[in-house]
Formats: C-alpha cells, structure tokens, sequence
C-alpha cells in the first residue's frame, strides 16, 4: 500500500506507517526507522464453502483512462565514420609515376600525354585550353632559371643518347578522392525520464517522480504525491537502524582467594558489547595475604547471560601497583597486561593464576588491582 503522509505538518513531526517511521524537517520527510517485520502466524484452517451467490446485474463501461505520456528521446549518438576511400588524399594536379599501365589508371588521375584535362578542376590548374603536360619520352626537370614553370623540348628516342632508364606511366590526378559510405545510424535515443535539481533549496513546481539532490545538506530527495498530499520524501536509502544502550553489571567468583569483584558496566552497539569491569584484594587473609586468581579452578563468571558471546571470546586485563609503602618493595611492581579467554557461557579464564598485593592503602586505593576490557558479538 502507497504511504499516505499528512497533511501541512509540523517541524519534527512523526509518521509511522506500513512498519517505518518518517521525521518532517519542515522540507523533506526523513526515514528514521525500520521495524522488522513480526514472525509468520499458523495459517488458519480452511473455511467451508459457502452457497452461491446471485447473479449480479451487469455493470455499465467503466471511463476511458487518461492517454499515457508521449515522450520522445533525443536523437541518438552520430553512427561511425565510414570506411576509408580507395583512392589516394593527394591533391588534383599531383603527377605520379604509375607501375601499372595504361588500362587500369586508378579512377581519379588520367595519363600525362598532352590530352585535354577530363575535369575542369585541373583545366583550371594547368591553364585554359592547355592540355595536361606530355611526359611521353620525356624526364621531368625541376623548374629553375634554365627550365621555365610547364615547357618542354625534345623527346628521347633509342637512337638518342641517354642515361639508364626505367620507363613508367606518369598520371595527373584530375578528381578528388571520393569519401567512404556513410556508417549506419546510431540507435534511438532513450525516453525522457523525471527531472533531477541540484540546489541548496528545493524546486518550484515539481511534479511526481522529480529528483532533488539537496546540496547543503548531502542528501538525494523523491517528490512523492500520495492519495491526498504531495512532499518531497528521502531517498537515500534506509540504512539500518543501529540503537546503541548502556547499562551495568555484576561478575562473581569462583574459588578465587581474597578477590573483591566491583560491579562493572557495559555499552551495546547493535549486537556488539563492550564491557569494562575490575578486581582487587578484599582485605582478607585466606593463606598468604595476596589475592590470587586464574588457572583451571580460580575463574570468574559474568552474571547477565544478555552479554555472553555467542562463540568463545578473548578479554583483555591489565593489572596496576600503586605506591607500596617504603620497604614494601618488590621486584613485580609496575604494569602487568594480558588476555583471557571468555566462553560463551561468560565465564572468564586465565591460563595461569596470577596475583595482587594485600590491603588497602590510607589514600583508599589498593595496591595492586586488575581491570577488564573487552568486546564480542552477541545474540
């Protein structure tokens, strides 16, 4: 079913419908959430057939529909260019020597005899009334001051002295080169389609299915008319609707001497969690004073089964000393860090068992304490 916002509303207002809700931001209609859609329910068993209805009488012809749009695409791209002429691109009047003969000259050039030019494009380059050069028996010569431009004198005969030759035809072109065919027509057009506005505002008048790309604002809108309204409506997508929440937590303890566990707190983003908790000595003196925990008996158990991970995962712990008063000192003061291993039934685990200092210092802090962080996936 088409959604059907209303009317002039309000800035921010809501609207829910067909399971996803709009915010108005007093131009656009923005999505702000997906519900998931509910489980399938049973199907129901089949009803029994009812009776036969009456015939119903026959109803008069329904309107003519509107005609549909008539759009013409624009024409389409130029066909390629066609294949290249036979002949050559030299100018008219060029003179070649030609290695065939006289019965196959290509189309375009004629023989250099003396006739009378076959176009009037190389009438008009040899001279009027002139006909083209003769080059029968002859060499040409490089106009200079001893040979003026289109003279001649003389021809070579065998009884002639002259130097080694390779006798060939010589041609005039007397046509240009004609062009290749025409390619064939490139294909139609595409029709038109709705209008697409790139501006910081929205366009006047637009009409259904028209695009504005809000520029200001980085976002591509649909202006959408529904049974009763028009509204420019986001469409860039829905997304995924990534809720993030907080909250905290309890750990207890197994078998782990001297351990205080302090409450810790989680963060969850979709079905990620992050969880931060820490450990110290609570002040007892079950065997030696140190607080001890880890190694296959000593483990500690995350309380809210919501934050277990759904396959085995790894916790990072880092283990501070505050100042020990003076004689107090040891060679392990510093910094300690490493990791455990969280199951996913929550609890944690240490390979080895580690420990901390006793007691609590006059400023209330503890000698030694060990803090968790880690995330994982959830269910």
């Amino acid at each position: 079913m088409a959604v059907n916002f209303p009317n002039s509303p309000s800035n921010n207002a809501t609207h829910t419908e067909n399971g996803y809700t709009w915010k108005w931001d007093g131009t656009t209609w923005i999505i702000q959430s997906v519900a998931p859609p509910g489980p399938t329910g049973p199907a129901g068993p089949p009803g029994s057939n009812g009776n036969d209805g009456a015939d119903g009488s026959d109803g008069g012809p329904g309107p003519a529909g509107p005609p549909g749009p008539s759009v013409t695409g624009p024409p389409g791209p130029a066909g390629p260019p066609g294949p290249t002429g036979s002949g050559s691109g030299d100018a008219i009047g060029t003179i070649v020597a030609w290695a065939g003969d006289a019965s196959n000259i290509p189309s375009e050039y004629q023989l250099c005899n003396g006739f009378t030019p076959v176009t009037t494009a190389l009438q008009l380059i040899v001279g009027v009334g002139n006909g083209v050069p003769d080059l029968s028996d002859r060499f040409i010569v490089g106009t200079g001051s001893m040979f003026a431009n289109k003279t001649f004198a003389g021809t070579y005969g065998v009884a002639t002295a002259h130097p080694n030759y390779y006798a060939l035809c010589y041609i005039i072109k007397h046509s240009a080169t004609p062009s290749g065919p025409a390619g064939p027509p490139g294909p139609p057009g595409s029709g038109g389609g709705a209008n697409v506005t790139t501006s910081d505002t929205p366009p006047t008048s637009p009409s259904d299915g028209d695009l504005w790309w809000d520029s200001q604002n980085g976002r591509l809108n649909v202006y959408y008319q529904d049974a009763n309204s028009s509204q420019w409506v986001d469409a860039s997508g829905r997304g995924i609707s990534v809720t993030q929440t907080t909250g905290t937590f309890n750990v207890s303890q197994q078998s782990c001497q001297n351990c205080q566990v302090n409450a810790g707190v989680w963060v969850k983003t979709g079905n990620i969690v992050h969880v931060d908790f820490s450990i110290q000595h609570n002040g007892g003196s079950v065997g030696d004073t140190n607080m001890r925990w880890g190694g296959q008996t000593q483990y500690l158990s995350i309380n809210d089964s919501s934050l277990h991970p759904v396959v085995d995962s790894t916790i990072h712990w880092d283990r501070r000393f505050y100042d020990l008063p003076p004689g107090n000192l040891t060679s392990t003061q510093g910094i300690w860090n490493g990791s455990a291993s969280v199951t996913a039934d929550g609890g944690i685990y240490n390979f080895t068992g580690l420990a901390a200092g006793p007691g609590t210092q006059s400023n209330g802090k503890p000698y030694g304490i060990y803090y968790f962080s880690g995330s994982w996936r959830v269910a």
